[in-house]
């Protein structure tokens, strides 16, 4: 008797690869938009389960709203993906803690953190050499 696997693959090209990131789940901040986006398609293109957690705020803070992080969950789902959305801002603690009590609650636990937020400008010390 045959069992069906319970294995995911992803194609690239003629070749099959399981994902490396079955039974995963991730909160990946930062991911409405830019570099967290395509990393966030990318951990569910690899079989994990996805914490989109964006604020959907500008580069200076302004404004706010679900669109980003929603978008992304979207695209990740119509890819055959599993994905949520959090509005949540890593800046507040208890807003934090809502983002791993998420992953838990929704998909059963949390494996990998992902910051997809770089600054615009960072931080170069002045004297690298010590």
């Amino acid at each position: 008797m045959e069992t069906e696997s319970t294995l995911k693959f992803i194609e690239i090209g003629r070749k099959k690869y399981m994902g490396m990131l079955d039974g995963r789940v991730a909160i990946c901040t930062g991911s409405g938009r830019g570099v967290g986006k395509e990393v966030a398609k990318m951990y569910a293109a690899n079989g994990a389960k996805v914490v989109v957690n964006d604020p959907g705020v500008g580069g200076g803070g302004e404004g706010g709203g679900t669109d980003p992080a929603q978008e992304t969950v979207n695209e990740i789902k119509a890819a055959g993906g599993e994905a949520v959305a959090n509005f949540g801002s890593v800046a507040k603690y208890e807003d934090c803690l809502d983002m791993v009590t998420q992953a838990r609650d929704e998909f059963g636990g949390l494996h990998i953190i992902q910051s997809g937020r770089y600054p615009a400008r960072p931080h170069v010390p002045q004297d690298v050499a010590g």
